[in-house]
């Protein structure tokens, strides 16, 4: 765990108290109320109890009570002791304690003493979002925006709902009114500072109210035998007799020598991590010192692991050829090989298969189909050529294809650049040399497209004639993402020399600055290797000019800022669009080598001012067409089908690139990647070509010749997905934003 292995003396204690620091934390975080189900904590599995020291003795002194609430007074020392002992579970069940794990300035410190001794998986990045201490109010929970870490008491809450339950307390005579429940809490806490076990955190906030923490020198923490489970009576009102039930096999695991599982390590194998970690885990998976890989289809591409015993598939494979590639990693040396497949309850895909599992295991593997006559295939090969024939080099990075010279760049193309997009000689033997290789797929898309093979040399003419406005357009997304980050650094700049600025406005500039400046270096990179998404041939693939493996295209970004600040593991996460509208929705989650990261801005064109930033449309609620309106109003009736259209949406925002900060680590707890409450549509819209849809129709007739169903379909039709984000508090739709550009094809 120690950054210096060798180290000794007083560095070594130092060392060693910063480890027992972070597991202290981890300690007391681990007592916070939460679902559980993978990994239970100590309390759940029976296994741990928290008693107060003197909480006994003090609810029998009968004198200390006779000054507060008469229910409280006149109730029986075991009563006292019972909602007494409730109130401090819940307290600290919703971490209001006072310990110095939990505070934010001694977090600090473990923090920064964690990056100077200790190595991941064991340190806390300087980043990272601790857990603190909350403060617990008697009040009702007032209005506005409340601090994450308040936590309130309302008479009109489930403690109070427990008070008031038959049973809890005899000496109720006769139902309890707010205000006496608001008094009992308000006495309960106060009579528990008596003994020491709850501390009073005064003048908290604008309203001076007073506050209260549990200090965690009153816990006795007990061992204990793991048959009964963790009973909270304010949300289980109605606990079985015998208590609840544990789970054996948690029972069992925390209680067992577990010696064996130390270096335990699990690591990722996905197109995102970049290709010499990926090479130096796939070594060292190989060697056994990495025993454990969680893989993306990376993996089932030919990499040969001939020890290998096990793979585990997380749910079952699109078709059999995935799982023959998959399955087939193990037992490449002969030796037997077991595949563990998980069927998903909720997938019609995994449950189809698992009701016949035969299809899958021993199914026929079917050749791929391609639709040779696509446009955007054909248009990124003639690209592809006519970049072989200009001699055009894309050299290794953008910077040395636009100019990014100077304070202002300009951003136009290089002159090199230039010269050969305006070279007529080349695109004349790009043509030739195109109608030699796809002369049959050029005019089996006319036929498709026009009706006719004749146009196929018209339309030739018309894609080389376009490469430079076509490879302009591809360099858009680079130029948006490298002038952000320009402005970005410009303007926290500005705010770092800037005297009349308070010091946390100039510590903010700076770390903002920083990640400007990381994202530039990302960006300008030209000795990255061929495998970076920023790499110039890779980067002019997935933009759809040229040729790539990663279909479809049109990616969108995120960044993803280095786990320590003063780390170059710093990359930009690439999703398609059809992907990247959910995942990179506002507040997200992403998932990304062992931590999570929440979506928390927009990267936007430096020029967004001025073209606006948000669309109009209307979907059709009859066939699901959308119609994008450039000039408002829009139309009344569908274009596709006549059906009346709703209103339209007048606050469509196109996806964009963004960026992300670091939130923790993932735990066992999240079975499934986390989900904002977006609720996704998915629309068609048919190309167009001189302002008419490009849509042929298909009917379905019976004998007698009656229609019996019409279809409409259209080649390289954009399909759309739109996010509609909810407004919380008044539970209204509000649309939040709108991909239009994915190329289905349909």
């Amino acid at each position: 765990y120690a950054l210096n292995p060798e180290v000794e003396y007083l560095q070594r204690e130092e060392t060693d108290r910063t480890l027992r620091d972070i597991l202290g934390y981890y300690i007391y975080r681990d007592l916070k109320r939460g679902w559980r189900i993978t990994s239970p904590n100590l309390e759940q599995t029976g296994l741990l109890k928290i008693e107060y020291l003197s909480l006994s003795k003090f609810c029998r002194d009968h004198d200390r009570w006779s000054t507060f609430h008469p229910v409280l007074a006149d109730a029986t020392p075991e009563e006292r002791e019972h909602i007494s002992k409730v109130l401090l579970d819940y307290l600290r069940r919703e971490l209001a304690i006072r310990v110095g794990y939990l505070d934010p300035q001694e977090q600090e410190r473990i923090k920064h003493n964690s990056s100077q001794y200790l190595i991941p998986p064991w340190g806390i990045d300087e980043n990272e979002r601790m857990v603190q201490a909350s403060i617990a109010f008697p009040i009702s929970r007032p209005g506005g925006r409340i601090p994450e870490n308040h936590v309130f008491i309302s008479p009109r809450g489930g403690f109070a709902l427990f008070l008031k339950r038959h049973g809890t307390l005899s000496s109720i005579k006769k139902p309890l009114k707010v205000e006496d429940v608001q008094q009992i809490i308000q006495n309960l806490l106060d009579a528990l500072c008596i003994p020491g076990l709850v501390q009073r955190v005064e003048n908290i906030g604008k309203d001076k109210l007073t506050g209260y923490q549990l200090n965690a020198s009153g816990f006795c923490w007990l061992p204990g035998e793991g048959t009964e489970g963790l009973n909270d009576p304010i949300r289980v009102p109605g606990a079985p007799e015998k208590g609840h039930r544990t789970n054996p096999f948690f029972v069992s695991f925390y209680q067992s020598d577990n010696r064996e599982l130390t270096g335990l390590e699990a690591k990722e194998h996905t197109a995102q991590v970049p290709a010499d970690e990926r090479e130096e885990r796939e070594k060292r998976f190989r060697e056994g010192t990495l025993p454990l890989l969680f893989c993306s289809p990376t993996m089932e591409l030919g990499v040969d692991i001939s020890q290998l015993n096990v793979v585990g598939l997380r749910n079952v494979p699109p078709t059999p050829a995935n799982y023959a590639q998959r399955s087939g990693r193990a037992g490449r040396s002969g030796q037997p090989a077991f595949i563990l497949t998980y069927c998903a309850a909720g997938s019609p895909h995994d449950q189809y298969f698992f009701k016949r599992p035969e299809l899958m295991v021993a199914g026929a593997v079917s050749p791929p189909r391609l639709d040779l006559a696509n446009e955007d295939l054909l248009k990124s090969h003639i690209h592809a050529i006519w970049l072989y024939e200009s001699r055009l080099d894309l050299k290794s990075s953008l910077t040395e294809i636009l100019d990014t010279d100077g304070d202002t760049p300009s951003m136009d193309l290089r002159d090199h650049v230039k010269q050969a997009l305006a070279d007529k000689n080349a695109v004349a033997r790009a043509k030739k040399r195109a109608k030699e290789a796809l002369q049959d797929a050029i005019k089996a898309f006319s036929e498709m497209m026009f009706g006719s093979a004749d146009k196929a040399d018209s339309w030739l003419d018309q894609v080389l004639n376009q490469v430079p406005l076509s490879f302009e357009n591809a360099c858009v997304r680079w130029k948006n993402l490298y002038l952000s980050a320009l402005s970005q650094q410009k303007r926290q700049s500005k705010i770092i020399l800037d005297a009349s600025r308070s010091q946390r406005d100039r510590d903010l500039a700076k770390r903002l600055r920083n990640e400007a400046e990381k994202q530039l270096d990302l960006l300008r990179k030209s000795d990255e290797q061929f495998q970076s998404d920023f790499y110039s041939y890779r980067y002019f693939a997935s933009e759809g000019f040229i040729p790539g493996y990663n279909f479809p295209r049109l990616p969108l970004s995120a960044y993803i800022p280095a786990r320590r600040l003063r780390s170059e593991n710093r990359e930009f996460l690439s999703r398609p669009r059809f992907l990247a509208i959910s995942e990179f929705g506002p507040r997200s989650i992403i998932y990304h080598e062992g931590a999570r990261y929440v979506i928390n801005k927009v990267i936007l064109p430096v020029d967004a001012d001025e073209k606006g930033i948000t669309n109009q449309g209307v979907l059709c609620s009859q066939c699901g067409y959308l119609h994008k309106i450039e000039d408002p109003p829009g139309p009344d009736k569908c274009t596709n089908c006549g059906s009346d259209l709703p209103m339209p949406w007048t606050n469509l925002f196109r996806m964009q690139n963004v960026s992300t900060k670091r939130r923790d680590r993932i735990n066992s707890d999240e079975e499934e990647r986390l989900r904002q409450g977006f609720e996704l549509k998915t629309a068609i819209k048919f190309p167009e070509r001189n302002g008419r849809p490009v849509v042929k129709t298909a009917k379905l007739k019976d004998d007698q010749g009656q229609t019996l169903a019409t279809l409409k379909y259209g080649h390289a039709a954009t399909l759309w997905r739109i996010n509609l984000g909810w407004k919380r508090r008044k539970d209204k739709a509000v649309f939040g934003f709108v991909l239009d550009v994915e190329r289905g094809y349909w």
